[in-house]
């Protein structure tokens, strides 16, 4: 791409951001409308609440649906549902891009969709207890992208909260990867106040496997005593790496662990999550990732790393 067609593809992608948030270009239209004459299929699937909380999704609110593509680092089509009532149908044709640069990016096949929920009177963007959201990739899943043409179900299982649901992350000059932690509803009480938090980077193995037996730690960053009621910010530097040089071409995956501590700052109990694995990597040049606690694990899933956090530097605990 010469300097000319980048800086109109930046343009673009500004346009598109700018839109977004004045409401323009957003196709908007009641549950169950026809769609005609708007060209080829780009995307469909259904939309439905986890069954426990289906009570926290009472019909006749807008669902919010956008696709984003993982080359652009942002969303690209949108639609707007009003009068929602779950399960429903979606839809996205080329008609529905609001750019060509959009349009091109879905049409290269690398994007997933997410879509959000705001109960009747609740405003999307405003309301401070978060959103009720889910998303929906390729198979295998995670961070597998979607192409066109596929049908993609998306659950609404998780509470985002605004920061996470627009994007705010401060950005860190120098930062390898950014994103943020936290857990699912469901386990947030589950996280006691006095607890160690831990990041891992694991180098992809040569070979896609199901489990690498004996993954290497490129980087590792450590919280003590996170506020699991807040999407913790994780920035990793170079300083964070514990293998170095860093190599660029590195693929990883990403994996998170949260340890309830006792009086004597033992671990009592843990929760675990994480992003891509040791089959699907993706790359270490991250920004914006959500890495999400998803079990209660009564063993430590960092048993079989060979990790000695006393010589991991300790990272004060953010949130943005």
């Amino acid at each position: 791409m010469n300097a000319r067609a980048a800086l109109a593809a930046v343009a673009a992608i500004l346009i598109i951001g700018a839109a977004f948030v004045a409401g323009r270009w957003v196709r908007d239209h009641a549950a169950g409308a026809a769609a005609t004459g708007r060209g080829a299929l780009l995307l469909h699937g259904t939309v439905s609440v986890a069954p426990e909380l289906a009570g926290d999704a009472p019909p006749g609110g807008s669902l919010h649906i956008r696709i984003v593509t993982l080359d652009l680092r942002r969303p690209c089509m949108f639609d707007k549902i009003t009068d929602a009532r779950f399960p429903l149908e979606y839809a996205f044709h080329e008609a529905d891009a609001v750019s060509d640069v959009g349009l091109g990016a879905v049409r290269d096949g690398n994007f997933y969709v997410e879509a959000f929920y705001s109960p009747p009177g609740e405003n999307l963007y405003i309301d401070r207890g978060g959103q009720l959201g889910g998303e929906a990739w390729g198979a295998p899943g995670k961070p597998a992208p979607l192409r066109p043409g596929a049908r993609a179900n998306i659950v609404l299982s998780s509470y985002w909260t605004p920061a996470v649901l627009s994007g705010k992350l401060t950005h860190r000059e120098g930062a390898v990867f950014e994103g943020w932690i936290y857990p699912r509803p469901a386990l947030e009480k589950k996280a006691g106040l006095h607890n160690r938090l831990t990041f891992l980077m694991l180098k992809g193995p040569d070979a896609p496997v199901l489990r690498d037996p004996h993954p290497t730690i490129l980087a590792a960053k450590v919280f003590d005593d996170v506020d699991p009621s807040r999407p913790l910010a994780c920035h990793v530097g170079e300083e964070d790496f514990l293998v170095r040089p860093v190599d660029d071409d590195w693929t990883a995956y990403y994996e998170i662990r949260l340890e309830n501590l006792g009086p004597n700052g033992e671990a009592v109990s843990y929760l675990w999550g994480g992003r891509a694995s040791a089959k699907v990597t993706i790359g270490i040049h991250v920004k914006g990732l959500k890495l999400v606690l998803v079990e209660e694990r009564s063993r430590d899933p960092f048993a079989a790393f060979a990790l000695d956090l006393g010589k991991i530097r300790r990272s004060a605990p953010t949130y943005e």
